[in-house]
């Protein structure tokens, strides 16, 4: 049987904590409103006979939700969700195609028919939906560590608690245990970054800063303004992006072969003599964009003439488009918050070596980039010694900022389970 005074001493020591980091950002409030219980939520939401499902809002304005079976087995799960997009968007295509509201609703499992199986099991389910959306590791940890505390004020038979999440979910609860040993009694990061700058800003923002330099100058990329004027700039950037994507499309599959090069580009007549397909691959190769789709799996083609060389000089190409365009919308939607977050351009690509990024890929896939001469052009493009391709330097306030946000050190000190994505469609 867990010891409850110290669950509750290691919550109370937790919010504590995070509060007096997150001073700035986190409002303070009276206290969390009182707990709404139903059965007949949780049968019309989860589809879950004999259950309470019971909604809050915490002292920080963050809603949650406690689902308490009647046949319970004695362990409490708590879920912590994904990424969700901390502004609103009009409809774009691809991007928000209905439009998007930020979403602050309680999640505690990934999808309602895994909370229904859960609850079938025995298990309670927990989860925030955490007060403020975009890059949230802090604030998830904190709302985390309310619902916790909630959970087993109000459910006292509480025995074990389990916490698992997600992508940054999974940042979140991997921190969650690493910051409070004894809290939680096992963990489940599933395809878990280690930190806010792997995705954000090494592996997206190169594709985007490779997809401005190469196919449209006038994108803007970094250095977001604040207020309506910055997130119009962040639009418009997300609208640019797509036309690129989308001329990029259209002249691969008008001339797979020699496509053509995007009007907005504005690179020199001897780079766009190379087929603009070999410089979309050189990009995914230097911003570590996979060479596999949905779509396209690299390796075979359509029967006919290209049969034979579809696999090994188009298909790589066709794969990169496909994922790059996501990398690069995903860049242009996190470099906007976390420029707001972090007060500055948290984006540095001033040391990087796209020779030495290139690597071996340039041998493996010669055929795709249209031999060694033409990959010597592409790099000596991207070279910083070229003034058309300018390299963005970081505002050091701004990085210390983010660096100076949690971050997980690996440390495994309860039963630990880890789910990694073998395919990432958008980082290798």
């Amino acid at each position: 049987m867990m010891n409850k005074t110290l669950k509750k001493s290691l919550v109370a020591l937790t919010t504590a904590t995070l509060v007096a980091a997150l001073a700035v950002a986190v409002p303070t409030a009276a206290r969390a409103d009182g707990l709404t219980c139903s059965e007949a939520a949780a049968a019309t939401k989860y589809s879950a006979r004999n259950t309470q499902l019971c909604s809050g809002v915490d002292q920080f304005g963050a809603q949650f939700e406690i689902a308490m079976p009647k046949k319970f087995n004695g362990t409490l799960i708590v879920w912590s969700h994904g990424i969700r997009k901390n502004t609103n968007l009009p409809k774009i295509p691809v991007v928000a195609p209905n439009g998007y509201v930020v979403d602050n609703s309680p999640e505690i499992a990934p999808a309602p028919a895994i909370a229904t199986a859960l609850l079938k099991q025995g298990f309670a389910l927990a989860g925030s939906g955490v007060q403020t959306q975009g890059w949230n590791q802090e604030e998830q940890v904190l709302a985390t560590t309310i619902v916790i505390d909630q959970a087993i004020t109000k459910f006292p038979q509480i025995d074990r608690i389990a916490a698992w999440g997600a992508s940054l979910g999974a940042l979140s609860t991997q921190l969650l245990a690493e910051s409070n040993p004894g809290l939680v009694d096992a963990v489940a990061p599933l395809c878990l970054s280690d930190s806010v700058e792997a995705n954000a800003i090494t592996y997206a923002s190169d594709a985007l800063w490779l997809t401005k330099t190469l196919f449209d100058p006038s994108i803007k990329g970094t250095g977001y303004a604040s207020g309506t004027t910055g997130y119009t700039q962040m639009v418009t950037d997300i609208g640019k992006v797509l036309t690129v994507f989308g001329a990029l499309s259209a002249s691969i599959q008008r001339n797979p072969l020699a496509p053509t090069w995007p009007e907005t580009s504005t690179a020199p007549a001897t780079l766009k003599g190379i087929p603009v397909r070999s410089a979309v691959l050189l990009m995914g190769l230097l911003a570590g964009v996979p060479t596999q789709s949905r779509t396209f799996d690299s390796s075979s083609g359509p029967k006919g003439p290209l049969e034979t060389s579809f696999g090994l000089v188009i298909s790589p190409a066709l794969a990169v488009l496909e994922n790059a365009a996501e990398a690069a919308i995903l860049a242009v939607v996190a470099t906007y918050d976390l420029e707001l977050r972090a007060g500055g351009v948290v984006y540095d690509n001033t040391q990087t070596n796209w020779v030495t990024r290139l690597g071996d890929d340039g041998d493996v896939y010669a055929a795709g980039l249209t031999g060694k001469t033409a990959i010597a052009g592409m790099l000596a493009y991207l070279s910083p010694l070229n003034p058309a391709a300018p390299r963005v330097k970081a505002d050091p306030a701004a990085v210390a900022r983010v660096a100076s946000y949690a971050k997980i050190q690996g440390n495994v000190t309860v039963p630990t389970i880890t789910l990694a994505g073998t395919a990432d469609h958008i980082a290798q």
